[in-house]
């Protein structure tokens, strides 16, 4: 189950991260690991509350679109960490302007 793993591990556990970040709960933290690891391998993912998903504000459509870009099922289209993070920053950025102004 762990070979040919590389750095997309991480960023994939960013993604869980931001997660939390939005809805201060950890992925799957009601399962065991071998059961949260099953699922992640079928490709489900932690439900994502409609407060969320559906939210207006710039910043958790940020943090949305950067967790969804860390948990891309195949690791090979998996963003960087470096790309996660120009991302992240440029919206963050762009939304702290429009706060400003």
């Amino acid at each position: 189950m762990y070979k040919n793993q590389s750095e997309k591990i991480d960023v994939y556990s960013m993604g869980n991260v931001f997660y939390a970040l939005l809805t201060e709960l950890w992925p799957f933290d009601e399962l065991k690991d071998k059961d949260a690891q099953t699922r992640i391998i079928n490709g489900e993912r932690p439900f994502i509350p409609e407060s969320i998903s559906e939210s207006n504000d710039p910043n958790q459509i940020a943090l949305l679109k950067a967790m969804k870009m860390c948990w891309s099922q195949n690791p090979s289209d998996r963003a960087t960490a470096r790309d996660v993070l120009k991302y992240v920053t440029k919206q963050l950025s762009k939304n702290a302007r429009k706060t400003i102004s």
